[in-house]
């Protein structure tokens, strides 16, 4: 959770272009916010009307993606069993 007498707070748009690995876009941004990956969301404060995040929120973000353990199933998964299936069948009609 943001403490935001100890954090460096900034909006979610400055976030994004300093975000670490590369600039990303600020829809990315609100997909990291809202769903997350793997289960695993930004921390994210609404105020005044506009969206704020920080330095150690993206900090952590970062870490636990680095923690997740491959193949591990515990978190959201990446693609739905629908997906999986048509994947699969793509595969098999170029023979794959």
């Amino acid at each position: 959770m943001i403490d935001l007498k100890s954090e460096t707070m900034f909006a979610l748009k400055v976030g994004a272009k300093t975000f670490p690995g590369g600039e990303r876009h600020i829809c990315t941004m609100h997909r990291y916010r809202l769903q997350g990956i793997a289960g695993i969301r930004l921390e994210c404060l609404r105020l005044g009307g506009r969206w704020f995040t920080s330095k150690e929120s993206i900090d952590r973000f970062i870490s636990e993606l680095n923690s997740i353990v491959p193949g591990d199933r515990s978190g959201r998964p990446i693609i739905d069993a629908k997906s999986q299936s048509e994947a699969e069948e793509s595969l098999d009609r170029v023979g794959l």
